[in-house]
């Protein structure tokens, strides 16, 4: 068993080189301090060493909802809040010593969801033989490795607190609500598209909900966002949009294509869920 381990690991490893990840940029005061800008369709390389932990800062605004790896058996994720901890362990194999962490080896792949946004990392566990100014630079460790996103639009951060601005000939605002029980607290009081983004506005204070576009087949896929002032900015136009924080649930529905809708609006209520 531990020799196929060993075989799936090394495949693991050629893999991981041969495609392209976003390398993160070394602080300038320290280098294990290191940042990324986010893009939703890059993978981020996070290296960590035998021994150490590294931490992983996503937005403060985020919370980590899931994690996943392919060797999760070789390393230990604790997520906290925005915060996910990381670090290499010993991988248990039954009918033989304990395998402890090693270079190569351990190289997986780890995915993370939040309820903003999802991430895309290779996780290596580095060397300190670093002969090449290649090697050197895979090999320098992440204490911290923290995101950079992408600035609202300067015409959107001068609009009102209630939502960006956006060409108001542009906007579709056939949009429908259905609010389940209890759900108000997360309902939003505009909805609109311009064609390409969604905007969910919400009132001052008014907690965030997750956000996931509906398939034909009732599947839910967690969007891509960012927030501006008081708007939940999705990376997308959906026909069904599902909100959801706890047991709060409501459902978005895009009557754009429907001619028997009403006309334009920006949300109203429809029979409860």
């Amino acid at each position: 068993m531990m020799a196929a381990r060993m075989m799936a690991a090394g495949l693991a490893a050629t893999a991981l080189s041969a495609h392209a990840f976003r390398i993160p940029t070394p602080g300038e005061q320290d280098a294990r301090i290191q940042t990324v800008p986010y893009h939703p369709e890059e993978v981020v390389l996070v290296r960590a060493w035998n021994g150490y932990v590294t931490r992983i800062v996503f937005d403060e605004q985020e919370k980590i909802i899931d994690v996943a790896a392919g060797f999760a058996d070789g390393w230990q994720f604790s997520p906290e809040g925005n915060v996910l901890y990381i670090k290499a362990k010993s991988f248990p194999a039954q009918g033989s010593p304990a395998q402890a962490p090693e270079p190569g080896l351990w190289n997986t792949n780890l995915l993370v969801k939040t309820d903003r946004r999802l991430y895309d990392f290779d996780l290596v566990l580095a060397s300190a033989d670093a002969a090449t100014p290649q090697a050197l630079q895979r090999s320098r460790m992440a204490y911290r490795l923290q995101f950079r996103y992408p600035a609202a639009p300067q015409a959107a951060s001068r609009a009102s607190p209630v939502g960006p601005a956006v060409p108001a000939g542009a906007l579709n605002r056939r949009y429908a609500m259905q609010v389940g029980n209890g759900s108000d607290g997360i309902a939003p009081i505009a909805a609109y598209d311009d064609g390409r983004h969604t905007w969910l506005t919400f009132r001052p204070g008014q907690p965030f909900p997750a956000v996931f576009a509906v398939a034909p087949d009732g599947t839910e896929t967690l969007v891509n966002l960012h927030i501006d002032n008081q708007s939940l900015v999705i990376h997308r136009v959906a026909p069904v949009l599902m909100l959801r924080s706890g047991a709060s649930v409501i459902r978005i529905v895009n009557q754009n294509g429907d001619a028997s809708a009403s006309p334009a609006f920006e949300c109203h209520a429809e029979p409860a869920l």
